[in-house]
């Protein structure tokens, strides 16, 4: 399900007021604890990835690990570890997967999609991207949706939301494009691009790239030095 759109009114570049400024503060500490953890895992995998093609490959117990990213990321895997047979092709899908995604590219999506953090939902439920969920009881109502069938989800820590957050855009289809475009700036040598990044994201909003669009200037405009 895509995500609401919140449509917010730009300022240009050194025009930050207060309240934007302490929002930048808030979120950066959780973004770089987040991307971080990101790495972690991509290096833990490239390590395992790097003895799988060994003589003397891996362990049962470092296949499951592999197993349980493949299934968080969720890529096609069979339900039953026993029935699991691991191949060089899951590395290199789950090294597709696992990145970081760029601060600037991630603060520009949150105050765009939250209003700069006064969204109920950021206030109330810890969600700076309008993510959607369908299960009873898993978020709150939004008011003038035309779509009522869906809520958008609640967490318990503005930690959990920037991981799941980063989750979605890792591992749904709907964001191959985004995955793509970093691997890209991967094979180069080149640290991710935020401004390329951005035109993957056309399937977040129902406004596609107008919504890509308003992202770039954003972040040209309100996160310079981010």
């Amino acid at each position: 399900m895509l995500p609401l759109f919140v449509h917010v009114p730009f300022i240009g570049h050194g025009q930050l007021t207060i309240g934007q400024q302490e929002f930048i503060n808030m979120l950066l500490p959780v973004i770089k604890q987040v991307n971080r953890e990101i790495s972690e895992q991509r290096s833990g995998i490239y390590e395992l990835y790097q003895k799988f093609r060994t003589p003397r490959g891996i362990s049962s117990e470092q296949s499951q690990i592999i197993y349980k990213y493949l299934k968080f990321y969720r890529c096609d895997v069979p339900a039953d570890f026993s029935t699991f047979e691991l191949r060089d092709a899951h590395f290199k899908e789950l090294l597709r997967k696992i990145d970081i995604i760029p601060q600037k590219l991630i603060l520009a999506q949150a105050a765009l999609e939250s209003n700069w953090g006064k969204s109920r939902f950021a206030k109330d439920g810890f969600n700076f991207f309008g993510i959607r969920c369908m299960s009873r009881g898993c978020g709150y109502k939004p008011k003038n949706a035309e779509d009522k069938n869906f809520m958008v989800k609640a967490y318990p820590s503005m930690l959990d939301g920037l991981r799941d957050y980063t989750r979605l855009l890792n591992s749904s289809k709907y964001y191959k494009e985004l995955r793509d475009l970093r691997i890209a700036d991967r094979l180069n040598a080149e640290l991710p691009n935020p401004m390329e990044m951005a035109k993957g994201l056309e399937n977040f909003s129902i406004k596609r790239i107008e919504y890509v669009n308003s992202l770039i200037y954003m972040m040209k405009h309100n996160f310079y030095y981010f």
